[in-house]
């Protein structure tokens, strides 16, 4: 039994050693090959556009006035491995202008705050540089004004027209806010005024840098009152 065993271990040696000393010089050579490809493929390099956003903080009393780039596009080179996982990497920069003053501003993007591995080149970025231009921000009471149309049949027994708020409190830049002599609501027909009555109408908020903190959905109420017969 030991001797049929011994021979069975000796016949799958014999078989390991022909496997593996047979044409060992063109397996060398396979080998060498393969190594070489993998070396060369995962080495090769490439080059990518890639978009990032741009997020910037300011101090809390001040705003951006102008407009300013929230995207920015860069041109990455590298070895693929690296390439093949920005790909699906989102890039954001942030602008931190907390410490800044009052009018423009430079920003350089710098392309070491990107975060990218070693290896990656960063051919070009646009924009580069940033140009962001603070102001304070007022925040100051407006009276409404009714933008009226046409004429009421009680136009005589109108007694007065209440809005309700009165005046609006506005938010923004101070350039803006400061000047604004009124907030107008949109178009309303007087003709559809009958009878003592409340109605609501919107306002005219034509300018996105500036905002309405005392009323929702911007919009009042106007209460119609007429004189006592």
């Amino acid at each position: 039994m030991k001797v049929q065993r011994h021979k069975v271990i000796a016949f799958i040696l014999t078989i390991f050693r022909k496997s593996f000393f047979e044409n060992l010089s063109l397996k060398l050579i396979s080998a060498f090959i393969t190594l070489t490809l993998f070396i060369l493929v995962a080495g090769e390099s490439l080059q990518i556009s890639k978009r990032g956003k741009i997020e910037y903080v300011t101090p809390e009393n001040m705003i951006i006035v102008n407009d300013v780039p929230f995207e920015f596009e860069m041109i990455l080179s590298g070895p693929k491995s690296l390439i093949g996982f920005i790909r699906g990497q989102d890039f954001y920069y942030k602008v931190d202008l907390t410490g800044a003053s009052v009018g423009p501003s430079r920003v350089r993007i710098n392309p070491r705050q990107l975060g990218l591995d070693r290896g990656i080149l960063v051919s070009s970025i646009m924009p580069s540089t940033l140009y962001p231009q603070l102001e304070k921000v007022l925040v100051r009471k407006i009276p409404v004004q009714l933008n009226r149309v046409g004429t009421s049949v009680i136009e005589k027994q109108i007694k007065r027209i209440v809005f309700e708020p009165a005046e609006i409190e506005v938010s923004g830049p101070e350039s803006k806010v400061s000047t604004l002599p009124n907030i107008l609501t949109t178009v309303f027909d007087m003709r559809q005024v009958t009878k003592a009555h409340t109605f609501e109408v919107g306002l005219i908020h034509g300018d996105p840098q500036v905002s309405f903190l005392n009323v929702k959905e911007d919009k009042v109420k106007i209460r119609i009152e007429v004189l006592k017969k």
